[in-house]
């Protein structure tokens, strides 16, 4: 294989990547695999490597970790035939490839030295350093770091004019997305205003679908921040931009009617929209993460049947909702997550279900020793995903989000020992209500209220108010 020619392989893989047959290039990864690309110089057996792995990325973004790493970090390691700015294209991609994994915080290093390199590349495009700059924001959106996040879209943003409208569009769109996830209430409503004047005096240039997700978010929007009345309306505009077949977004549609609904109490139409989202979402095919999406749907379906007082119902649909979250860890006799088996990335949402299911086997069973009991059961479970979810929490300002969400936990298993003691009048009880506020509070202390990190923030930084506020809460 020493003898082969490199540069007729690298155009053969090439070839096939064009073609869209990258599964053809299997044999090219044996013979690597097997040491036989060894001859070739480090230069031609890197790029080889990193179109192998660009084959692997279009069917399994993970296998093409190994490839990327290979070439970057072994065969171009002190390879002199190979310019900065090539290597920084494969460091970057291994940081992609990492952002769909359970470990995507790794690509952290490889995206922020990519970064570095292209933008010292005085010939680089302004084109590709723009695209370059929005997929890095989109890394750190994934990884729950706004202010890396903002920085690299801010980026992206001031080169806009080097790209064409219809990718503009998109970029300040996923800009407006960030504040919505990271409820900045203003920012998002400022970018809102600016992408519906942009995409209509821009109109021929912005797809059908991609206007109509920016109606949804609009929509989302509005719900989070009370403004109800516009919800229908732009919900409406959406539909009417959306193809029929289009299940994914029509569900998300009906999903937001749905809250919609559900938050001025009209049951009726609240759980019409949710069945509706949940019928499509079991009918497409494609949907990604349609597991998490058809769980929102049913544990939306069980707070309604909560609030109408159908009990039995609203347990019926709490579990299914729960099964399909659990279904990397499995479930146990009660129907809840064995937490044993999983690392879940859906932690933050199982807590939520978890709390709702206590609430309705409360009501189911009231009283009842046996339902006290397993209340009890799953407020452990509730402090482990606790943990789990702080610990898989990437940076401070995500950190600072779930800890907003402990303090009904915390009630939640509280009312569940307070609740045996009353039954039982075992002390031990009154000790496990005290050691879930002391757990609660322990657990915030361990991750935030260390005094070198309070003293390295900065007075009047996002976090810093954050941090004094929840030290205030803690004292009492």
């Amino acid at each position: 294989m020493g003898q082969v020619n490199g540069e007729a392989l690298l155009k053969k893989i090439e070839q096939n990547l064009i073609a869209d047959r990258p599964q053809n290039n299997d044999e090219f990864i044996k013979q690597y695999q097997a040491n036989k690309l060894d001859g070739l110089d480090c230069a031609v057996k890197g790029r080889i490597l990193h179109q192998l792995g660009l084959g692997l990325y279009y069917l399994n973004r993970e296998k093409a970790i190994t490839l990327f790493e290979s070439a970057y970090n072994k065969v171009w390691a002190g390879c002199r035939e190979v310019g900065t700015t090539e290597k920084a294209n494969t460091a970057f991609n291994i940081g992609v490839c990492y952002q769909y994994t359970s470990e995507a915080m790794v690509g952290k290093k490889y995206i922020e030295q990519a970064m570095t390199d292209f933008a010292a590349d005085k010939n680089y495009s302004k084109s590709d350093l723009c695209y370059k700059y929005q997929g890095a924001g989109n890394f750190f959106t994934t990884v729950k770091d706004f202010t890396k996040a903002e920085f690299n879209y801010k980026a992206a943003a001031n080169l806009v004019q080097h790209i064409p409208a219809g990718d503009q569009f998109h970029l300040y769109n996923e800009i407006f997305v960030l504040y919505l996830s990271f409820r900045e209430w203003e920012s998002a409503r400022e970018k809102a205003d600016f992408l519906t004047r942009f995409a209509y005096q821009h109109r021929k240039d912005i797809d059908d679908i991609s206007l109509a997700i920016l109606h949804l978010n609009k929509a989302e929007m509005y719900l989070k921040t009370g403004n109800l009345a516009l919800v229908p309306t732009e919900c409406g505009f959406a539909q009417k931009l959306l193809p029929v077949d289009d299940l994914e977004f029509r569900s998300n549609a009906h999903e937001i009617l749905g809250v919609y609904y559900l938050e001025i109490k009209d049951y009726f139409k609240s759980r019409d929209h949710y069945q509706k989202a949940f019928a499509m979402r079991s009918a497409s095919q494609n949907m990604v993460q349609a597991n998490l999406a058809k769980a929102f749907s049913i544990e939306n379906l069980a707070e309604i049947s909560y609030q109408t007082k159908e009990y039995k119902e609203a347990m019926v649909q709490i579990n299914q909702a729960i099964a399909l979250l659990s279904s990397p860890c499995g479930i146990d006799k009660d129907g809840d997550p064995v937490l044993q088996n999983c690392l879940t990335a859906n932690g933050i949402h199982l807590m939520r279900q978890l709390m709702l299911k206590q609430k309705i086997g409360s009501k189911l069973n009231e009283n009842q020793l046996s339902q006290l009991l397993k209340n009890q059961q799953i407020s452990y479970k509730l402090d482990s995903l606790s943990d789990m979810v702080l610990r898989q929490a990437y940076v401070d300002e995500s950190k600072l989000f779930v800890l907003s969400q402990l303090g009904e936990k915390t009630e939640a298993q509280v009312n569940a020992a307070l609740g045996l003691y009353s039954k039982t009048k075992d002390p031990n009880h009154l000790t496990t209500a005290a050691d879930f506020v002391s757990g609660s509070k322990s657990l915030v202390l361990k991750q935030f209220l260390d005094q070198n990190k309070l003293l390295n923030l900065k007075r009047g930084s996002k976090n810093y108010d954050a941090v004094i506020e929840l030290r205030e809460n803690l004292r009492g």
